[in-house]
């Protein structure tokens, strides 16, 4: 076998398992469909979505968690959501939280759920930049960084949307 007769073998047999290879996905995409996975076993949905005044971030990944069957006519006529700008500024809800829609009856101008909204704001870890509230549920976008395992993030992911919960469940109460 002549060299020549090799390299065209070896070319073809690259072009055969170079496409299969690039198919796969990489480590990072894996760790990714596993905790989008772990989420919704724990029964959120998962969609992808962009911030609404920040291109610059990029997608977003939503995590949203349904309201409780018994609660859902309480939150029929809820519909909020406050995504984080990138400045501080007085006229905001808070800090660097803005409101992008809030058609939510009197809650916003009930003053002890605005604490509790602002205390629990500040709880949020740095990668999270929206938050939406309607009649489906709670949602948190948040850009993904994989810096802990998937379980561990995928836990305080739900833990916040539980809390969250919480704070309109007693609100509406």
């Amino acid at each position: 076998m002549t060299a020549m007769a090799l390299l065209i073998i070896l070319f073809a047999l690259a072009m055969v398992v170079g496409p299969i290879m690039l198919m796969r996905p990489s480590p990072m995409q894996t760790k990714l469909a596993n905790l989008r996975n772990l989420a919704i076993k724990a029964g959120c949905r998962v969609h992808l979505s962009r911030h609404p005044w920040d291109n610059t971030i990029g997608e977003l990944a939503c995590y949203s968690l349904p309201w409780p069957t018994e609660q859902l006519k309480r939150f029929q006529g809820v519909q909020l959501s406050v995504f984080k700008k990138n400045y501080r500024h007085d006229i905001h809800f808070f800090e660097f939280w803005d409101w992008q829609k809030k058609d939510e009856g009197a809650l916003i101008h009930d003053l002890e759920w605005k604490n509790a909204f602002r205390d629990f704001l500040k709880t949020l870890p740095p990668n999270i930049h929206g938050i939406e509230i309607n009649k489906l549920g709670c949602t948190l976008c948040l850009r993904e960084k994989l810096q802990k395992p998937e379980a561990e993030i995928s836990a305080e992911i739900l833990a916040s949307l539980q809390g969250l919960q919480g704070i309109f469940k007693r609100a509406a109460s």
